[in-house]
Parts: C-alpha cells; structure tokens; sequence
C-alpha cells in the first residue's frame, strides 16, 4: 500500500493519497474477506462461513502466524474429530469350543 500511496502523493498531493488509500483498503478487504475465502473453501470442502470464522479464530489465538495457517489448522482439528469421532471396531474374540477329533490314521 505505501508505494501506491507516495506515489499519488507525489503525482496529485494529499487529497489523491488519501483517496488511493481508501480505495486500496476497500479492494483489499473484498478481495481477502469476500472473494478468497469462497475459492479456497471450495477447494478443500469448507464453506465461506467456516472459512471466515477459522480465519478469525486463528488470528485471534495465534496471532498472524494463525492468520497464514488457518485453513490447514482447521483442516487438521477437523480430520482429528472426525478420527475421534469414528467407531472403534472391536476385535473378534472366538469363543472356545469342544476340541476338534480328528481321525488319526495308522501307518503300517
């Protein structure tokens, strides 16, 4: 944003930075709050809504750090509840029965 910034400065003084600010924000905002999210949400099977709120958790929780691994986090808690979540097969357990009685046969 600053190099826009200086160079509306420079080219048409404050009046036009400020307007190239305000611009940039906006675009930028509907770009990374709007526009990312559906196209990274359909990508991995999460919706915008979730997107969005996995976004600002992470941000919130991690810092910027969470803001740049939000989608595989989320992915990540997402496939550990499923994995919790899922039955556990039991293991087979035969019971006992009577031994078998074979014929023996004699060799002569």
């Amino acid at each position: 944003m600053v190099p826009p910034a200086i160079l509306a400065l420079l080219a048409g003084g404050p009046q036009l930075m400020v307007i190239v600010m305000i611009v940039y924000c906006a675009i930028n905002f509907v770009v990374q709050s709007i526009i990312q999210p559906r196209f990274i949400g359909d990508a991995v099977g999460l919706s915008v809504t979730v997107t969005f709120l996995a976004l600002v958790f992470w941000a919130w929780l991690i810092g910027p750090l969470g803001a740049i691994l939000d989608i595989p986090l989320t992915l990540r808690s997402r496939a550990d509840t499923e994995l919790a979540a899922a039955p556990v097969p039991s293991p087979k357990v035969e019971e006992p029965g009577p031994p078998s009685r074979e014929p023996t046969t004699r060799v002569t």
